[in-house]
């Protein structure tokens, strides 16, 4: 979230992900590995997004995804 430093700078990576990677605009791309994204929606869902189209795999809020993916790394 810090503009000026590539992978962490969110204007960088939705503008890439919306520009360039075909990620539709209602969602918010908000974490870029190997051009792969954790997007989120106004809702607060969260959505995994492959550079190889779309996936299956969401959370219903942003507590759910960081507990299962950053504390439990599923």
């Amino acid at each position: 979230i810090l503009p000026g430093c590539s992978y962490l700078d969110i204007f960088e990576i939705a503008e890439t992900a919306w520009g360039q990677m075909g990620v539709a605009k209602k969602w918010l791309p908000f974490i870029e590995d190997n051009s792969d994204y954790f997007l989120l929606s106004q809702t607060g869902e969260v959505k995994y997004w492959s550079h190889n189209g779309n996936t299956n795999e969401k959370w219903p809020n942003f507590a759910m995804w960081f507990q299962q993916v950053c504390m439990e790394r599923r």
